[in-house]
């Protein structure tokens, strides 16, 4: 935006407009609207110029959207008590501050009679909030405008006024005298910039439309690169910072589809899939092609299906459904492998009852006839007949009636696949008369509080857990598992999949399995896997047979695993499990065991994901009927669906005994059996178990479970309170009121993974036992490193890393190598920190009032345009681009700035630097703040250094430190880490042939100021408050011939015997120093030419 300049010097009572602004003028209030712009702006800053007179003394600067409505933005008042007499709000004493990014205050800073004439008003709108770096939607909202209004309501005077305004009537006064007293103003500037919410680097005038338009990047789009792109809302549209880009990222459609948008609920469920393969954001793709669907057109569209083994990246993944219109229920067939059910593989079409085939295109077995599809004489599902429809009826073992399609009494549940016809009534054995459920079957799917045991299960190991590839899914490095668990591990369920699971009978258990092989190994590397599931419970342990499975690295496999008697057997043995074992099981889970053993020798990353378990539940699901789940016909005193709970307060095997508390006879087989006790029981049974709290002692009260996240240790009496349920002694290693945390000197996961494990802190290296409580990273001494703070740092040795190893020198925490290397030019490998320096500091000279300003490449200098107003060098930046015509321009620093600077290592370059332009960010926005060119004779290199560029309006002031850290060399991309070489550093400190300071940023520059420049240097000297001791310089053990702290020169009698261009890397020496050759008749000579030089 810039800003808007309108001269105004016109007496109190005059009227006068001018170009777009209005000026109305009285006694009362004089308004000022500094224009209008086409759009809306976010304004940085405001600065009013005084011209013949004192600047304004009461008065408000506002704001406006519509030029109706007019809020304010800040009050200025004569005395702080008029802050609150005249605006009702309490006066900011000293310099302007802010506690809100959107707070309005009123000052009296700029209200003073001082200075008479050319006074100014520095009004900052952004810098100093609380968001200032990063602006909030408050800051934003505050600061944007589009009409802006200055309302002088007082003129500030000597007084001499005061009789004048006391007349009643203002007709009355003398306009002679009126004329005398005005406000004069000579500048108003008006600083901000483009609305682009950090998505553009400039906002050029749209010569057609004649508004603004940001040139938006980070693939944003709209006028002021509000909104995401379309095809990029994987994550919610961001303001982006000068820090922090905030770019929208692609939704990942496969290639099907351009467009798509953000689903809050899809990220906060991880059901999107990135571009990067991670289930983070929320991108839904819309109008997928090629017959796909779903949130990344990853599954199909109804009708079609994408065979197993094709990728959705695939050019047509999705074929058409061949459903036969006869025998389907509709054309819509199993999409893809995910939607795969009980046996029906991608392409399968749901067929209608008597008809079977991946089509629905025949009958099936017990029917004949097609396409009517009649049912057979005897049942295809009891009967044992090889064509149903043919000969008389044989009916399965445990089936009855005439065409074999009853099941006999004490049995449910006919299905064909079982070769006995029906399943036995289990009934906890106090029934046998039981039906199939009309229930359906839903999915357990909980992928949180998984972890790896070995079958004893004394050894628990946390496995990670992100969103890599699923949302669903857990990883485990083989490496981890094999020292954890060498002796075969298991991946063992949560909570959520334990306890009474009989109406998981029937159902299904899904998992898939995967691994990913480490970088280095190779690729086409094919594992085995031996899969095997382990269900405990009741003191049984049962398990399936193992199956081997051929996998690629990435490859998934999903294994499907129905819950039948048939497919288990007694765990270790080849002894089958009857149903009565089995649902005995089932009854109360203890264990869902997953045992996968892969032949890899290898290191690999192993997964498992999306482990789905079948439970029945009495509502509709988009499951499968639960046949296979009972329904008994219970007697008095049971309930439950297999009757395996006792009701009305009854317990026992048999239901025949009152529960703790109650009294009375439950045989007698009434819901009024057993009643509370009226007074407290026998004192053995007043208290609950370890572990549990609760008051059984009163009518109706039980003991609970003592939730401390499984953290206690119940062979220690006393862990839980038994009445409150308090959480005393925790397991070692646990701590909090609910068992919750991690103790002082552990980390880990206390809740889920209870992983938690000694810190191990070195106790030479590391301030205190207690690490982080989540990386188990220790607090480590100065120049130690190290998770346990137990190594030093790289050019640090010791017990305690308190010295530097050999060739280093200079042990300072802030250096992340600890010490630094000598250097001594290569003429010495061993040296010391110098003693006895102080800083001392290179400033201008009086006389140098104005300071250059040159291009980047040094091509052009001038000095039009630059004046000094103390204590600032001042460019008028319009006049230096008459003779400066490439952007950027720099400050060169004056001679004393150059040259030998060898001293000035570790200290710092400071200086103070002010800018006004049209917009705050323009395209040197990015270009290096300072750039030094030297070095060697044979060796020079120009080095540059990036930092936040600063803000438009506000004087910013800079310390650079004088070392190799942050600096980078010239040509460089800064967003690469590479820096610069202590050598490379040191050898232009050698000579510095100059020092560039910018002068110009944000986009069409009005001024630049440059002030405060000093260079720290060191010097011998005597330590005092004011000259700290000067450190990180080296000094060196010189051989024979140099001289100097860095061995940079030759002694008396020596000279420079020059080393070829391009010699050691990085950064060549300056040569060796050998006697001077004068043949005796002298023994001095010029060190650098080696002219022998005698003296009479």
């Amino acid at each position: 935006m810039g800003k808007r300049t309108i001269l105004l010097d016109s007496p109190l009572h005059s009227s006068m407009f001018f170009e777009r602004g209005k000026l109305w003028c009285s006694l009362a209030d004089y308004y000022i609207r500094s224009g209008h712009f086409e759009k809306v702006f976010q304004i940085a800053y405001v600065i009013v110029k005084a011209a013949n007179s004192p600047r304004p003394g009461n008065w408000i600067l506002e704001r406006s959207l519509d030029d109706v409505e007019y809020k304010p933005w800040q009050y200025h008042a004569v005395t702080d008590t008029e802050c609150l007499a005249l605006y009702n709000i309490y006066p900011r004493t000293g310099p302007p501050s802010y506690a809100k990014d959107d707070e309005v205050i009123c000052t009296s800073f700029y209200s003073k009679i001082h200075p008479l004439e050319n006074g100014e008003i520095h009004i900052s709108l952004i810098n100093g909030r609380p968001s200032a770096d990063d602006p909030s939607p408050e800051l934003l909202e505050f600061t944007s405008a589009r009409y802006i209004r200055l309302r002088f309501q007082r003129i500030r005077t000597l007084n001499a006024d005061l009789m004048m305004f006391a007349h009643k009537d203002p007709r009355e006064i003398d306009p002679i005298v009126t004329r005398r007293y005005y406000y004069s103003v000579k500048d108003i500037s008006v600083g901000g910039m483009c609305i682009c919410y950090g998505h553009a680097r400039a906002c050029p005038l749209d010569p057609v439309t004649n508004k603004s338009r940001c040139e938006c990047e980070h693939n944003t789009c709209g006028d002021s690169c509000d909104q995401c792109c379309p095809g990029f809302h994987q994550k919610p549209w961001r303001a982006g910072t000068f820090l922090t880009r905030t770019e929208c990222e692609a939704c990942n459609c496969h290639g099907k589809a351009e467009e798509c948008y953000y689903d809050e609920n899809v990220a906060r469920r991880n059901l999107s899939l990135n571009i990067h393969g991670k289930y983070i954001g929320g991108g839904v793709c819309i109008n997928c092609t090629q017959n796909t669907a779903g949130i990344n057109c990853e599954t199909c569209a109804d009708g079609f299906f994408r065979p197993k083994g094709v990728s959705p990246r695939y050019s047509r993944p999705c074929q058409p459904c061949h459903c036969n219109s006869i025998g389907s229920l509709n054309k819509v067939c199993v999409k893809d492998e995910k939607h795969a059910r009980r046996g029906l593989a991608p392409g399968s079409c749901h067929c209608k009852p008597g008809f079977s085939g991946v089509s629905c295109d025949r009958c099936a077995r017990g029917y004949t006839g097609y396409p009517d599809c009649n049912p057979c004489n005897c049942s295809g599902e009891g009967s044992t007949n090889e064509d149903p429809c043919v000969g008389p009826c044989n009916c399965k073992e445990n089936v009855e009636g005439g065409d074999c399609s009853r099941c006999k009494s004490g049995f449910f549940n006919l299905q064909e696949d079982n070769h006995k016809g029906c399943d036995e009534c289990f009934c906890s054995g106090v029934s046998s008369r039981c039906q199939s459920s009309y229930w359906t079957y839903g999915s357990i799917l909980d992928m949180s509080g998984w972890y790896l045991t070995d079958i004893s299960g004394r050894i628990r190991v946390a496995p990670q857990q992100e969103n890599l590839d699923s949302p669903q899914q857990i990883s485990i490095s083989s490496v981890e598992a094999r020292r954890a668990l060498p002796q075969g591990y298991y991946w063992s369920a949560p909570a959520s999949y334990l306890g009474n699971k009989l109406t998981a009978a029937g159902g299904q258990l899904t998992f898939t399995v995967s691994y990913d092989l480490e970088e280095e190994e190779e690729e086409d590397t094919e594992g085995i896997l031996q899969l095997m599931i382990i269900l405990e419970g009741n003191d049984l342990r049962i398990s399936t047979a193992q199956d081997e499975v051929y996998l690629q690295p990435s490859e998934e496999h999903i294994n499907i695993l129905s819950l039948k008697e048939e497919l288990f057997t007694v765990h270790g043995t080849n002894i089958p499990v009857s149903r009565k074992e089995f649902m005995t099981v089932l009854v109360d889970l203890k264990r869902v065991l997953i045992q996968i053993t892969y032949s890899l020798g290898v290191d690999a990353i192993f997964r498992l994901s999306s482990v789905g378990l079948e439970s029945a539940v009495p509502y509709p699901t988009d499951g499968s009927f639960a046949t296979a789940v009972e329904v008994c016909q219970c007697p008095p005193g049971y309930t439950g669906s297999s009757c395996e709970n006792c009701r009305d307060h009854t317990g026992g095997p048999y239901c025949n005994k009152c529960l703790p508390g109650f009294y009375g006879d439950p045989t007698k087989g009434t819901s009024e059996d057993c009643q509370p006790c009226a007074c407290p029981l026998n004192i053995a049974s007043n208290k609950c178990a370890e572990g549990y709290f609760g008051q059984p002692s009163v009518p109706g009260g039980s003991c609970q479970p003592c939730q401390c996240n499984d953290n206690l240790d119940f062979s220690i009496p006393g862990s839980c309170d038994s009445l409150s349920g308090s959480c005393l002694i925790c397991k070692p290693g646990t701590t909090g009121r609910y068992c919750e945390l991690c103790a002082d000197g552990y980390f880990g996961d206390a809740v889920d993974a209870k992983n938690c494990q000694p810190c191990r802190c070195n106790a030479n290296g590391s301030l205190s036992e207690i690490c982080h409580a989540r990386t188990g990273q220790c607090e480590c001494r100065p120049n130690v490193q190290g998770p346990r703070c137990d190594e030093c740092k790289v050019n640090v040795e010791g017990v305690h890393c308190d010295r530097c190893r050999p060739g280093k020198f200079g042990l300072d925490a802030k250096n992340p190598l600890g010490c630094s290397s000598c250097y001594c030019f290569g003429a010495a490998t061993q040296c010391s920190e110098a003693k006895g320096l102080i800083r001392t500091w290179v400033t201008l000279k009086p006389e140098q009032t104005i300071l250059p300003l040159v291009d980047e490449a040094l091509r052009h200098t001038t000095t039009k345009g630059i004046i000094f107003q103390d204590p600032e060098i001042v460019a008028d930046m319009d006049l230096v681009r008459e003779d400066l015509h490439l952007e950027p321009f720099y400050w060169k620093l004056p001679e004393q700035y150059e040259g030998k600077k060898l001293m000035a290592y570790g200290g710092k370059l400071k200086y103070a630097i002010y800018f006004e332009a049209r917009e705050e960010t323009g395209f040197t926005t990015y270009n290096p703040q300072v750039i030094i060119r030297g070095g060697t004779p044979t060796h020079a290199r120009i080095i540059i250094r990036h930092m936040a560029a600063p803000l438009i309006g506000q004087l910013t002031r800079h310390e650079i430190e004088m070392t190799e850290r942050e600096w980078k060399y010239y040509g460089d991309d800064p967003r690469v880490s590479r820096t610069v070489t202590r050598e490379d550093f040191l050898d232009i400190l050698y000579d510095i042939h100059y020092i560039l300071i910018k002068a110009t940023y944000g986009n069409v520059m009005r001024q630049s100021r440059i002030s405060e420049i000093s260079m720290e240097v060191a010097e011998k000297g005597r330590i005092t408050a004011v000259t700290p001791p000067a450190h990180l310089i080296e000094r060196c053990d010189c051989p024979p011939g140099y001289s100097g702290l860095s061995c940079e020169t030759c002694m008396p009698g020596f000279y420079r015997l020059r080393s070829e261009p391009g010699g050691r890397t990085p950064g060549p020496t300056l040569g060796t120093c050998v006697p001077c050759q004068c043949n005796g008749h002298s023994s001095l000579c010029d060190p650098e030419t080696s002219i022998c030089q005698v003296f009479t």
